[in-house]
């Protein structure tokens, strides 16, 4: 019982995703039909992810999405019972540095794109899930799972954009930094709670 809502999260991500590649088949249409549909689905897709153009768009919607789980950290009283780390800021700390991490995560991803936009559109996903779940689905083993996935990309990540290009990856760097120092304090929340 205490993971249903992430079951249903999961599946509905999947369902979604499903969505994205398959409408309702048209009666009378065939399998062969439908999966040539499916193809130039997904080809239309892919090539709308490759735009590097729309890459502050994706940032802006992995920010909404993931600010909408966490808007009511200070009456949520879940949150405010936990035991939390003698380094944790205040609320309107995060309001302040998310932003800037993400214009400077845009800066990097869009110099960098053509070669990296897979793995930075995947980052954004696993980013925008931590909140979920951890905000919304009260789950931070779950999240601290998700945040140590997360980090290991975003290495991975950065040493990509330091071969392509070195400024790439030092606006990418407070990003990470500051994925370490989340990861300490969804640590000591799961340890003491």
């Amino acid at each position: 019982a205490q993971y249903d809502s992430v079951i249903v999260f999961v599946l509905a991500t999947v369902f979604i995703s499903f969505y994205l590649f398959i409408e309702a088949r048209p009666h009378g249409s065939s399998l062969i039909a439908d999966i040539k549909y499916t193809v130039l689905r997904f080809l239309e897709l892919n090539n709308l992810l490759k735009n590097k153009y729309l890459v502050f768009l994706y940032i802006l919607i992995a920010l909404v999405l993931g600010g909408l789980s966490s808007s009511n950290t200070a009456s949520d009283p879940w949150y405010q019972d936990l035991i939390k780390s003698s380094l944790n800021p205040p609320g309107y700390v995060f309001g302040i540095v998310w932003p800037i991490l993400y214009i400077l995560m845009g800066i990097s991803a869009f110099l960098t794109y053509s070669k990296v936009y897979k793995l930075f559109l995947l980052q954004l996903v696993f980013n925008t899930m931590w909140s979920w779940l951890f905000f919304a689905f009260h789950q931070p083993l779950i999240a601290l799972i998700d945040i140590y996935l997360l980090i290991g990309l975003n290495i991975y990540l950065i040493n990509l954009m330091w071969g392509i290009n070195k400024l790439a990856a030092y606006l990418f760097l407070p990003y990470i930094i500051w994925l370490l120092f989340a990861s300490h304090l969804n640590l000591v929340i799961v340890i003491f709670n």
